[in-house]
């Protein structure tokens, strides 16, 4: 398990460093090891809307990698898969269910 938030926590910080040279809004790296969370935040202003709120959430839970939120470029589960977790450990549990055995990951 301490393998797998390892990994995460260097993927959360390597998108967030690139991240953070965005003009309009701020960047807010969360990692916390004891509860297994992982996020970016996006914090600001464009134009008049105000940005707040997750774009990445990873969470390591009981022997899974669970991707919460993927608001990135990144396909995330692939990328996490490359670097050593996987395939049958990485959940996307931002899709339904039931659609997940059609991902090629875990289903949960």
């Amino acid at each position: 398990m301490n393998e797998y938030k390892n990994i995460v926590r260097d993927l959360i910080l390597e998108i967030g460093e690139i991240d953070r040279s965005a003009i309009d809004w701020q960047t807010a790296i969360i990692t916390d090891d004891e509860h297994g969370h992982y996020l970016l935040m996006k914090i600001g202003w464009l134009q008049n809307k105000r940005l707040y709120g997750p774009y990445l959430h990873v969470q390591v839970q009981d022997g899974k990698v669970l991707v919460h939120q993927n608001g990135t470029d990144i396909h995330i589960g692939h990328e996490l898969n490359q670097r050593g977790i996987k395939k049958e450990d990485i959940v996307l549990a931002f899709q339904m269910p039931l659609k997940r055995e059609y991902s090629g990951f875990a289903v949960s």
